[in-house]
């Protein structure tokens, strides 16, 4: 059976390798090298002077070797320069992509909260005149000032495009649904795309509507297809923004938007912005950043309003039966490693029982460039030797930090593998008889009663125990995250803890792909875990780094690292899901002179970026970022109350209106009203925004929204039962608090999927017209 990290839980293209990294999959990198090299092997001397490097892995942390459009990046190695001139465009083009609302420019609008926080308003106006990529702590207010920075931008541009960038479908729906509520625009206004949507579905919402939740993937397809016009994006908002490094969707977004227009903003959203000084410069290089803000936990501005994280390190040490299991493991591949250390390809320094498959890729890499033009046949001997022990390295990993079953599980797959092929030096080691004997043995060792897989499994038993029962005495509702990276691991900490209920109330929470071993989880079981998660039905979430970012699972009271990472931008992630209303405790489980050193690295990689990026000095940023505003616009701040905004949302109005209540019926006799009549039965409702309206405006000014809305959509004309709500209007519908025109455009989306594009964009003529004389009114 093989042991699999989650699908979705792939190392970054941006985040840092070390020693005994195990974000990567070692063995898939180095039979991507190998293979490389094996096949240059025997030609021509000129053609291999220059190895492919287009694996994924070895294109990021290795392309000090290339040759292939090289520059020297911040740290003195080589990269690849993937970043994208723009073509320059010029003002007279500019005021042809979108017109301009001057009067709305006089000011932007900051929606009034419960609680003002400066740092909030400063970033705001920061991200008005920059292409900006922010980095903020968990739970500080990103999404408030993406909101808000969207808004305006709607305001400021009529026929402009605003769009939000997230990588998962759950981050589209959450954000949208955050988006409308902080801001008030209107929601029939916004449309979420993925590539589950059609073609010509897509096609309508872009000429109907102006907001837009997406994935990059469909983005970018859209914009090669020319679905959408790179020149009518004016925003562009980009989260959980460390991803665009590379070939990301992101980077090709920004790329195929800048072949046409270089006038757009971008706000690129993150908890922390790279691993390294070179994984930052990647990001600006990508997104086109003109400026860069980050702040920690620390930072004077944002003080105030972080809670205490009271972070514990439980150094586990591992027990003598897994000591000796080490033992016997090393001396199999002995043979292998003392050939390579004779020949001095692999440094002196290397440990036989704690090989790194970090070490040991860089040796490889550093040999076949020393023997490039070497065409032995004991080089391919060699090549051999180094993948048999990178996939030992990766096994002896499992076992020190995962535990027995996973370390058998990964060595049992392995043999099946090699058995396939007889051939190599794999098949060799792992079909000989003591290999055998010794898979036997962990086999015997697993079926004893008292087997325990790992001692940090009773570490975390410990602590949870503790937790709830203190929390019991307490008489509250406590919830816990505990984060691993593979969903073996995940399956085998919700199995020590089958027997503990109703104290520990635990539940998988992984990616949607299958795996080799266990079925994904489609996106309406996360959902219900989330919920069960959030009510306390569950008390215990066990879940791979698809917990880790973006998904609105809510505040915990503890968080449990059962392995570490050298990225910080996994273990911030991690931890950032404590601490937001209150205090939290975070937990990380290491093992001894093995993951407490690469904690320790995580910490001060962390702690050397953020000072090189409030230095400002090593960064690059981009200089050729037009300002979309005109020159003497200056815009100030205007706060105003959710619910006075001009455009209003229908968030909420479903619990008013039942869907059993609508009803659709067929084309009557009686003749339709055009839509100019409609709407003038509606403006002089219009002037009682300048005092309180009564129930019977409120009452009238829906059944205008209402009828607005379905005339001409496909010839037909849907009845309410107008009973059925005028009750309910009278008690709960307050001022300007919700549209129903909002409403009815999302409740029948059925029947504006049908209607023509040329239907849609003539109830959008006379829906300007609308606002037009409702502004000369006010």
């Amino acid at each position: 059976m093989p042991i699999q990290s989650d699908p979705k839980d792939h190392l970054n293209s941006n985040e840092v390798l070390s020693d005994g990294d195990a974000d990567i999959s070692w063995e898939e990198a180095a039979t991507s090298l190998l293979t490389e090299l094996e096949n240059s092997s025997f030609t021509s001397p000129a053609a291999s002077k220059v190895p492919n490097t287009e694996s994924p892995v070895l294109q990021e942390h290795f392309n000090e070797n290339s040759k292939q459009s090289i520059q020297p990046t911040l740290e003195g190695k080589i990269a690849r320069d993937l970043t994208f001139t723009p073509r320059l465009v010029t003002e007279y083009e500019q005021e042809n992509y979108w017109e301009r609302d001057m009067e709305a420019l006089n000011d932007w609008v900051y929606p009034e909260m419960d609680e003002f926080r400066e740092y909030q308003r400063c970033f705001c106006e920061t991200a008005f005149y920059h292409n900006l990529l922010l980095a903020l702590p968990t739970g500080l207010g990103k999404t408030f000032i993406s909101a808000v920075v969207m808004l305006n931008f709607y305001r400021w541009f009529p026929t402009g495009r605003v769009i939000f960038l997230a990588p998962t479908k759950p981050l589209l729906q959450q954000q949208r649904t955050a988006v409308v509520e902080i801001t008030g625009v209107p929601a029939h206004n916004t449309s979420e795309l993925n590539g589950n949507i059609s073609v010509e579905t897509r096609l309508k919402e872009y000429h109907a509507k102006r907001i837009f939740f997406m994935t990059p993937q469909t983005l970018n397809n859209d914009l090669q297809s020319g679905l959408i016009e790179a020149t009518s994006i004016v925003c562009l908002v980009i989260d959980e923004a460390h991803k665009a490094t590379g070939s990301h969707p992101y980077a090709q977004v920004i790329r195929a938007i800048l072949k046409y227009n270089t006038h757009f903003r971008v706000l690129a959203l993150t908890a922390t912005p790279g691993s390294t000084t070179a994984a930052v410069q990647k990001v600006i290089d990508c997104l086109h950043i003109s400026k860069v803000i980050v702040r920690n936990e620390e930072s004077v501005d944002i003080r105030p309003y972080v809670f205490h994280k009271n972070i514990q390190v439980v150094k586990v040490e591992l027990t003598r039966d897994m000591q000796y299991l080490k033992a016997d493991f090393a001396d199999m591949y002995f043979p292998y490693f003392d050939c390579l250390r004779k020949k001095k390809v692999i440094p002196s320094t290397c440990d036989l029982r704690n090989l790194k498959a970090y070490v040991l890729l860089l040796a490889l890499r550093r040999y076949s460039f020393r023997e490039k033009d070497n065409q032995d046949k004991e080089k391919l001997k060699i090549f051999g030797y180094f993948k048999l022990l990178i996939t030992c390295a990766h096994a002896m990993y499992l076992l020190d930090c995962h535990g027995i079953i996973q370390f058998y599980q990964k060595l049992h797959e392995i043999r099946t593998a090699t058995e396939e092929k007889k051939t190599g030096e794999l098949y060799h080691l792992f079909s000989s008889n003591p290999f055998v004997f010794y898979l036997n043995h962990l086999q015997s060792i697993i079926a004893n009663d008292r087997f325990t897989n790992h001692p940090k499994i009773t570490h975390l038993s410990d602590i949870l125990r503790e937790h709830f029962q203190h929390a019991i005495q307490q008489t509250s509702n406590s919830r816990v995250m505990v984060f691993t990276e593979y969903r073996n691991t995940a399956e085998q900490i919700l199995k020590a803890f089958s027997n503990e209920k109703p104290l520990i109330r635990t539940s998988l929470f992984v990616g949607q792909a299958n795996s080799m071993v266990s079925a994904g989880m489609s996106q309406n079981i996360q959902k219900e875990i989330i919920c069960q998660f959030k009510s306390g039905v569950i008390n215990v979430l066990v879940a791979t780094c698809i917990g880790e970012e973006g998904l609105d699972i809510g505040d915990t009271d503890m968080i449990v690292c059962y392995d570490t990472s050298s990225s910080p931008i996994r273990m911030i992630q991690r931890m950032g899901r404590t601490g937001r209303k209150k205090d939290g405790k975070v937990y990380i489980l290491v093992t001894k002179n093995y993951e407490d050193l690469k904690w320790e690295r995580a910490k001060a990689s962390y702690k050397r970026v953020q000072k090189v990026i409030e230095n400002g000095q090593k960064l690059r940023l981009k200089s050729d970022v037009p300002r979309l505003l005109p020159p003497a616009c200056n815009p100030t701040i205007r706060f105003q109350k959710l619910n006075t905004l001009h455009h209003q949302s229908f968030v909420g109005l479903t619990e008013m209106v039942k869907q059993d209540e609508l009803r659709v019926e067929p084309p009557g006799s009686q003749p339709r009203r055009q839509l100019p009549s409609i709407v003038d039965d509606a403006f002089e409702d219009m002037k009682s925004n300048l005092r309180t309206p009564t129930s019977e405006i409120n009452l009238r000014r829906y059944l205008a929204d209402y009828r607005s809305t379905v005339y001409h959509a496909n010839g037909s004309s849907i009845n309410l039962k107008k009973s059925a709500i005028v009750s309910k209007v009278k008690n709960s519908f307050k001022v300007g608090n919700k549209s129903l025109l909002g409403f009815q455009i999302s409740a029948l989306q059925t029947k504006f999927k049908s209607c023509s594009i040329k239907e849609i964009q003539r109830y959008k003529t006379y829906e300007e017209k609308w606002k037009r004389k409702k502004r000369k009114l006010i």
